[in-house]
């Protein structure tokens, strides 16, 4: 076999190797616009594994150092998602919109829908970090709820 060809086929298996081997849990880069980083946090909570609570740390990690602060550690984060998101880990459907985008700061709406048709709305606040960690990164700041909004009742005929 000629060099540059196996050469060429081991530079193939070595990408396709290096794409299987990614991790399926995300983290902040520059790359991630504003809605993508919101829609990276819901997936991995909605795919949350109860066991470690994986999804919840994948998310955590697009915790900006301002959300960081008040949140504080993980432990926390957890606890907070529990009890006062716990939708955001049993969503079945997330519609996100981009509410506003300027310079350095965004607002994101995420609508997010049960499995009961039940529908929660957020506003996720978010800002270009600067330095450590991910520079150029946009990470989360907070999350506001909106609206809860649940279906009108069956009438009967």
């Amino acid at each position: 076999m000629n060099k540059t060809i196996l050469t060429a086929a081991l530079s193939l298996l070595c990408m396709i190797s290096s794409l299987q081997a990614a991790p399926d849990k995300p983290g902040p880069s520059p790359k991630w616009q504003p809605v993508q980083v919101v829609s990276l946090q819901l997936k991995t909570l909605r795919a949350n594994n109860p066991a470690d609570d994986d999804g919840i740390a994948t998310a955590y990690r697009f915790a900006s150092p301002r959300n960081r602060q008040a949140v504080g550690n993980l432990t926390n984060f957890t606890r907070m998602l529990h009890g006062g998101y716990p939708d955001m880990l049993t969503h079945v459907a997330a519609d996100i919109e981009t509410v506003r985008v300027e310079a350095d700061e965004a607002v994101i709406g995420a609508t997010l829908t049960l499995d009961n048709d039940v529908q929660h709305k957020y506003l996720f606040l978010l800002r270009r970090n600067t330095g450590d960690p991910c520079d150029g990164c946009w990470l989360t700041d907070g999350v506001i709820p909106v609206e809860r909004k649940a279906p009108p009742p069956l009438q009967q005929i």
